[in-house]
């Protein structure tokens, strides 16, 4: 079983209702403000993934839209890849 089908198991078993929309799991490697232009991304994007790194673990987040400001985010847990 998925961990998709899982949490939503979990969910249903506690009186929420299963989701209809198809599931299209994603990461989420950067974040920006609507309207910044294309040509800054790519700028921005050449400059911090020019080196090559190791993921060693990956946290799992809530994110909160905030009223006047950006998104609140909490770390929920560290996945380790190592292990």
């Amino acid at each position: 079983m998925s961990l998709q089908s899982k949490v939503e198991a979990a969910l249903v078993s506690v009186g929420f209702e299963p989701e209809t929309r198809c599931f299209k799991p994603h990461v989420t490697l950067a974040r920006c403000k609507p309207k910044t232009p294309v040509d800054v991304l790519h700028e921005h994007a050449a400059k911090q993934l020019r080196h090559c790194f190791v993921v060693s673990e990956f946290g799992l987040y809530t994110s909160q839209p905030a009223p006047h400001g950006p998104s609140i985010y909490s770390l929920e847990h560290a996945y380790s890849l190592t292990e």
